[in-house]
This record gives C-alpha cells, sequence and structure tokens, in this order.
C-alpha cells in the first residue's frame, strides 16, 4: 500500500498538464507503488546522494536540470529524483550575480515536468546577459527542452534524445471497475465541466474537447518559446517526437555535436563574456562562422570548416543572397568575389535540380537551364562547377 506521504504527489499525475515524455512520466509514476521512508534531508535523496548542485569549471557556471522538473517540488519529490524550478531559479541566479562566471552551462538530463513553471523559468533563461548554452548527453525532452530552447546554444553528444515539443495530460478513469463491483458514485458539480477529469465517472465529450483544448493552448505556449529562438524550427518538427542528435542538429533543433561535457564548457568559456549569436541566428551561415571563430580558428579555417561540416546553411545563405559578414561585429568579411562565384554556381544547380524535380531527364534539365539561364551558366563554368 502506498505511503500516505506521497498522496499529494501522486495527484500532480491527474490534476496538471505536463510537458514530459509519456515513458518518463510512467517511469517516475511507478516509483510511488514502492513504500519508502520520508526523505530527513532536504539535499539528499533517499539513498544519502547529494542532489545536483551548480558547480563552476574555467569560469562557466553549470547548472544541472535533471529529472522530472516540478513546479514547486518538495523534499520527497527531490528524494525521488525531481527537481523544482525555483531550485534551478536560485542557482542560475547565483551564477548570474558571482563577477568570475563568464558563462552559464545548463546539464540536462530529464524527460521533462510540469507546464507550470517552465514557461517562466524559460523566460528568465532568454534574458540572461551573458553567454548561456545548454548541453545534453542523456535526454532532453519536452519542458527540458522548453528551457534548452532559451540558451544561446545547445550542445548534446551522439546518443542523446532531444525535443519532444509538445504537452500532454493523462487522466485515468476507474468508472468501470467501480461498476464492476457494484459501486456507484454520484457527482455534483456546479458546472459541466467542474467535475472533468473524475476518475469515478465517464469522460464526457465536452469533456474531452475542454481538456484537449487546454493542452492545445500550453502547446502553443511551447511552440512559440522555441520559435522565438529558433525561427528555423518547423511545424513538422514539433509534432511531440523526439530526435537523435544528429537529427535535431540537423533540423535546428540542437547546434552542435560535442564529444561530452567537458567539450561544451570550452567552447562556452571560448566565448568570454560576448554574449554568443541566438541559437536561430547560430545556424546561419555567418553564425556559425562567428562560433568557429570564437573557437580560435582563423577566418580561413572558419570559413572552410562551417562550408564542410553544415552545407545546407551555407547553401542557405547563398540562395538568399549571400553577402558580405562583416555586417555582425563578432564576423570578418568572406570576400565579395568568393561570394558572387558561389551564388551563381549555386543559382545555377538550383535551377537544373527544379528541372529535374519537374520530371526531366538531367541532360535535358540541363539543357533548359542553359537556354534560360546563359549568363549563370557561363558562371557557373567559368567557377569550376559539376553537376
Amino acid at each position: 500500500m502506498t505511503n500516505p506521504a506521497l498522496n499529494h504527489v501522486l495527484a500532480k499525475f491527474s490534476s496538471s498538464p505536463w510537458a514530459m515524455t509519456p515513458e518518463g512520466a510512467m517511469a517516475w509514476a511507478m516509483t510511488f507503488r514502492l513504500e519508502a521512508p520520508v526523505a530527513r534531508d532536504p539535499a539528499k535523496n533517499f539513498l544519502g546522494d547529494t542532489l545536483p548542485q551548480m558547480t563552476v569549471q574555467n569560469g562557466i557556471a553549470i547548472v544541472p536540470v535533471q529529472g522530472p522538473l516540478i513546479h514547486g517540488a518538495g523534499f520527497l519529490d527531490k528524494g525521488f529524483g525531481a527537481m523544482a524550478h525555483a531550485d534551478i531559479a536560485d542557482m542560475l541566479d547565483d551564477a548570474i550575480e558571482d563577477s568570475s562566471v563568464t558563462g552559464i552551462l545548463l546539464n540536462v538530463r530529464s524527460p521533462g515536468g510540469t507546464v507550470a513553471g517552465t514557461g517562466s523559468l524559460g523566460a528568465k533563461i532568454a534574458a540572461i546577459k551573458k553567454p548561456v548554452a545548454s548541453f545534453c548527453d542523456y535526454t532532453g525532452a519536452s519542458a527540458a527542452y522548453w528551457l534548452m530552447s532559451q540558451c544561446d546554444q545547445i550542445f548534446c553528444t551522439t546518443g542523446a534524445m532531444i525535443g519532444s515539443i509538445g504537452t500532454l495530460l493523462q487522466v485515468t478513469s476507474i468508472a468501470q471497475l467501480l461498476a464492476a463491483n457494484g459501486i456507484s458514485v454520484e457527482t455534483f458539480a456546479s458546472g459541466n465541466l467542474k467535475a472533468a477529469g473524475s476518475a469515478v465517472k465517464p469522460m464526457e465529450p465536452q469533456e474531452r474537447e475542454y481538456f484537449q483544448n487546454l493542452i492545445d493552448a500550453n502547446a502553443a505556449q511551447f511552440k512559440s518559446a522555441v520559435t522565438a529562438k529558433r525561427p528555423t524550427v518547423n511545424e513538422d518538427s514539433m509534432r511531440g517526437q523526439v530526435f537523435t542528435a544528429e537529427a535535431a542538429v540537423s533540423n535546428g533543433i540542437a547546434d552542435q555535436l560535442v564529444s561530452g561535457l567537458t567539450e561544451a564548457v570550452q567552447l562556452l568559456s571560448a566565448r568570454g563574456t560576448n554574449k554568443t549569436v541566438s541559437g536561430a541566428q547560430a545556424k546561419t551561415f555567418p553564425g556559425l562562422v562567428s562560433a568557429a571563430l570564437a573557437r580560435g580558428l582563423s577566418r580561413c579555417d572558419a570559413v572552410a570548416s562551417v562550408k564542410k561540416s553544415h552545407p545546407k546553411a551555407h547553401a542557405d545563405w547563398l540562395a538568399q543572397g549571400g553577402g558580405q559578414l562583416d555586417g555582425n561585429p563578432n564576423l570578418v568579411e568572406i570576400g565579395r568575389e568568393e561570394i558572387a562565384a558561389e551564388n551563381q554556381t549555386l543559382k545555377f544547380q538550383d535551377i537544373v535540380a527544379a528541372n529535374v524535380g519537374k520530371g526531366m531527364k538531367k541532360p535535358d534539365a540541363v539543357a533548359a537551364a542553359i537556354k534560360s539561364n546563359r549568363t549563370q551558366w557561363e558562371i557557373w563554368k567559368q567557377t569550376g562547377g559539376r553537376l
């Protein structure tokens, strides 16, 4: 039988919307089937292990974001591995006020948590003046990703699972079980939605609509926060699914693969006190070049490295007109001739690709592109372009 002291925790699963993966929610809920003594030390769990605390390495404050994230979590919740939004906020305040801290890194290992408290904590992260990034080598999902998305940059390792942009609410009904045992419960409520979600009665259609609208509204807030910082993230990537680290970097959910926490700390430390470009900007070709320069690469090496590692970002930038990189004080000029030549090359290749997409065979597609865009074809040949 469950310890009565756990009842307030169990109640949260049926009364609050969650931004957490279903697997994470189920695993955490199943914990409470076991008897456990009440924790005596709020800084330790039931095994006596110290709960996660902020540490500082090379001027970088590493703030843990681990386990289920629960608004108003108490010592009992924390004893089972949860974290309170307020505790994370307190650690962020300590890092902000510490003059020796030049940057902040969220170390994330969390399946998500309550919607309540996540939006305000995310806004706090977005407003931090010092460089702030997040790192994940395990799971950074749902509410945890909401927080990650508000950072300037997201680092992750191969094997990490990132994303799960969305919200859920699970409602349990034991009405049929009660009826099978000859037990009936009458519910008196002041409105047709007052008893919505009651476990002792079947759910009515208007109640389902009510809960779905509630969850959709929560999800809209989540998506809005993500796209405000990362406008390149599209709707298809925000259907509640998680991504591998590689896929997350590819679709703009994350920014860069790293070997581990040490490398993430080094990359953030290299930026000094300069606020890095936002996550959305970091995915553009100029933003990626800026990040490479911050890591100590020369101009030529930075450009070459980014062109090789992020060909799509380079192609997208050229397709939008390219141009100089000196509009950003953190960037340097690449060179007008290179940009112009590569831009024309890309345009001709795009025309050919578009013709192929219309059903033309490749030779016909090339011939049609030459006929309609001979000048670009000439420039493409001069710059050594190949199809």
